[in-house]
Formats: C-alpha cells, structure tokens, sequence
C-alpha cells in the first residue's frame, strides 16, 4: 500500500491496463488552476456512461479518492446491481448469462475499487452522511476527491446537462471542518484531444446565503465543464 492508500491489486491493475489504453494526458486549462496552498479540491466531472471515472482513475496522476456508487464496493450487492439491472435491464441479457458475468465480475470489481479506497456514495439514504464524512477525512489529508454527478449518467453528449446538487452539502462540512471554502474544479475528459482538461476552481462566498450561492456555484461548474468542452472542440459554444 502507498502512503495515499491505495493498495497494490488496483495499482497493478491500473498498470496492466495502462499498457493497452491509449495514454490520457492531464492539462491545466484554467490560469487559476489548484495548486498547493492546502485548499480542500473536489474535482467535477462528467461521468459519460462511465467513460469519466474510468479514465481518471487511470491516468490521473499522484493520489486522489472517488466516489463510488456503494453497491460496487461490496461483491454481494454488486452482484445483484450487475444481475438485476446492469446485464438484464440495460444490455438485454438472459438472467442465467447475467449471473453468469456477475459472479467473477462482482468479486474482481469490488476488491479493486476497496484498494483504490474509493469513498462510497449512499444515495436517497441518510447514510449519505458518512458519504460526506469520509470526504472530509479524505479531504483534512490532503486527498482531492473526484465527483461525476450527472443526472444522465449515461448520456455521451459533450454539453454538461442536469446535475446532481447534494454533492454541494459538502462544502458546510468541510467548511465546518476545516474554516476553508472547497475548491470545486471542473474536470472535462476529452475522447478527441486524449486529455483531462483542468480548469478554474469555483467558490461558495463569504457572507452570503448558502441556498443561494449554492445555485451560483452550481452554474459555474456548469459552465466551467462546458468551455472545457469547447475548448478541445468537442462543443460549440
């Protein structure tokens, strides 16, 4: 295990399937990018139909935790996500083939993403609170954490639809936690350019109404992922 945490099965899976995936470069495209002040950053993507996570988690450099749907940390529950929805209700498959799949699959997932020590999200759950627990403590060590809130997880398209807002609660505890503001850093992977495009942080003011500002701040990102997408001229602006 590295001193960030992460264990040696994802290291080594990361390396295996690093020699067959087309190498990801990270590019800071904001003059204001994160840097090294001790600011609490949670990055911001697009999750793509899983395009977002996978990438990231395979080239992004140094260490970071994720958000993980929690059913995919445990091999059981996994299994029954897999079998119930993932191969049945989304690919079309017969349940024997689907639990066929599952099985190894549900095992060999769930113990990469624990050595990856991905952060489980409890959605709909009051459980979500550890959610947001877990984040802090990554947080409070130095850890930037990667978020893919897209309502439409798998929606390919270039331009940032509706996102989930909760992830945003995050700043009252790390705020509470830590006296600092999050850092809230648009993240944009681009298929086209084989980049993962950096930009500006956003962050809550002092002194206003967190509802409020709460909304500025989710525009902002927003529109940060979508000029990230212009940019690499995957988005006509």
């Amino acid at each position: 295990m590295t001193a960030c945490g992460h264990g040696r099965l994802y290291r080594f899976a990361r390396a295996c399937v690093r020699l067959v995936s087309p190498r990801y470069r990270v590019v800071c495209c904001g003059g204001d990018g994160p840097g090294d002040d001790g600011v609490p950053i949670v990055f911001i993507s697009r999750h793509h139909n899983l395009f977002g996570p996978w990438m990231t988690m395979l080239w992004f450099p140094g260490c970071f935790r994720v958000w993980v749907y929690h059913a995919f940390l445990n091999p059981h529950t996994s299994y029954r996500h897999y079998v119930d929805y993932t191969f049945t209700k989304r690919f079309g498959w017969n349940r024997l083939l689907a639990k066929i799949v599952a099985w190894p699959l549900s095992y060999g997932v769930a113990a990469v993403l624990r050595s990856a020590r991905c952060i489980p999200v409890y959605r709909g759950s009051k459980q979500i609170v550890e959610t947001f627990r877990q984040t802090v403590r990554a947080l409070q060590e130095g850890y930037p954490v990667f978020i893919y809130p897209d309502i439409e997880y798998q929606d390919t398209s270039a331009e940032t639809g509706a996102l989930h807002k909760g992830f945003l609660q995050l700043e009252k505890y790390v705020y509470r936690a830590m006296g600092r503001h999050i850092g809230f850093v648009p993240v944009y992977v681009s298929r086209r350019k084989k980049r993962i495009l950096i930009g500006d942080p956003v962050y809550f003011r002092n002194g206003e109404n967190f509802q409020n500002e709460r909304e500025v701040v989710y525009e902002k990102i927003r529109d940060g992922l979508n000029r990230l997408a212009a940019q690499c001229g995957e988005l006509n602006l």
